[in-house]
């Protein structure tokens, strides 16, 4: 992104992510409708503070995916 990234643009900003925000967002919202009409930092306070065992696993499992993302597209920086 060209940016200095923090935890918030990590979990609901950057762009790079936004297929796996997407798919994360869309197992929310079917359990906790409202988490949809929060602002960014609304659903960044939730997210932070949010104890459904649940909501944990799906959080979780997007910050591996991004995480993996990120990794490879690193590797592959380093490759040019």
């Amino acid at each position: 992104c060209n940016i200095i990234g923090d935890e918030r643009h990590f979990l609901l900003e950057c762009q790079v992510y936004i297929t796996e925000r997407q798919l994360m967002f869309v197992k929310i919202i079917s359990r906790w409708p409202e988490f949809a009409v929060l602002s960014k930092h609304g659903q960044f306070v939730w997210l932070m503070r949010n104890e459904d065992p649940q909501t944990l696993t799906w959080i979780g499992k997007y910050l591996y995916q991004a995480f993996m993302k990120r990794s490879m597209l690193r590797n592959d920086c380093d490759l040019t």
